[in-house]
């Protein structure tokens, strides 16, 4: 099975972005360009996609309104 979420770094008009393959493609987020490090932006939307998809997939322990201090 593939992952939900992926990245596509030059998928909006030149910017990362992070897609999801469930909805049909659809951009999820993206993440502008830094002028000083042009890396930075891909790897920022590659580590935020691998993020989503892992609480995608984590299996849900109770309710949200089961959480304690």
């Amino acid at each position: 099975m593939s992952d939900r979420f992926y990245s596509d770094d030059k998928a909006v008009r030149g910017r990362a972005g992070i897609f999801d393959r469930d909805r049909g493609g659809r951009l999820v987020a993206f993440f502008l360009a830094d002028p000083t490090n042009p890396e930075h932006a891909p790897r920022t939307a590659r580590v935020a996609a691998r993020a989503l998809n892992i609480a995608v997939t984590r299996p849900t322990q109770g309710r949200l309104t089961d959480v304690q201090a």
